[in-house]
């Protein structure tokens, strides 16, 4: 999917300056000696922003966070998966946290891709979003015929896409989500051209976007 208007510039850390701002990116990984995590620590150093990769573990993000996080929005948790109790355990650090001090969580795909564009990576201020890869990265995408769980679950992997989710059908929507043809969503989808797809569509981007399909 191309860049799109959903990703603000004037909110993100450049990744460029990512020193400058003294923000410190985390890779955890199950083989910090792999090839994989050697590339992209030297991209990262590359764009001149502090790196270090520790083993994918529990202990290994409270000591990130004891040596690094200071405020925690001074600190980026880098990923391989988002996925798995240590996943978990980093979302859990943001509870009872004002979101100016939760710490980011990004995936691979999507620190490769915003390096490979020079694009942003993680907000400067705010709260951080959970950024997984930007294979949904300009689309504006709602659901019909979906219960709560299921929508629940494409909502948080559309943005963990780099995509937006939205509850009604407007005029931005790119996709809708949907199981069966009985909903108003559906017939308005069809009457303006609107991309009508499955839930299982969501499951092909994530794959594309952790370069996992073919």
């Amino acid at each position: 999917m191309a860049w799109g208007s959903k990703v603000r510039d004037d909110v993100w850390l450049d990744s460029m300056a990512c020193k400058g701002e003294g923000v410190t990116f985390v890779v955890l990984a199950p083989n910090p000696s792999s090839e994989a995590c050697n590339v992209l620590r030297e991209r990262l150093h590359r764009a001149r922003a502090a790196a270090h990769v520790l083993l994918l573990s529990k202990v290994s993000v409270d000591e990130a966070l004891l040596q690094y996080g200071a405020t925690c929005k001074r600190i980026a948790f880098v990923l391989f998966a988002f996925e798995g109790p240590v996943f978990e355990y980093v979302l859990a650090k943001d509870r009872g946290r004002p979101p100016s001090e939760r710490p980011a969580a990004v995936g691979v795909p999507w620190v490769n891709a915003c390096l490979q564009h020079a694009r942003p990576v993680c907000r400067a201020t705010g709260e951080p979003r959970r950024v997984f890869s930007s294979a949904l990265a300009g689309c504006v995408v709602t659901t019909t015929g979906l219960d709560k769980e299921a929508k629940k679950a494409v909502r948080r992997r559309v943005a963990w896409m780099a995509g937006a989710f939205i509850g009604s059908f407007t005029a931005e929507v790119t996709h809708c989500v949907a199981l069966s043809a009985d909903s108003q969503k559906f017939q308005v989808a069809m009457r303006l051209g609107t991309p009508v797809v499955r839930p299982s569509w969501v499951g092909f981007c994530w794959a594309e976007g952790a370069g996992l399909s073919g």
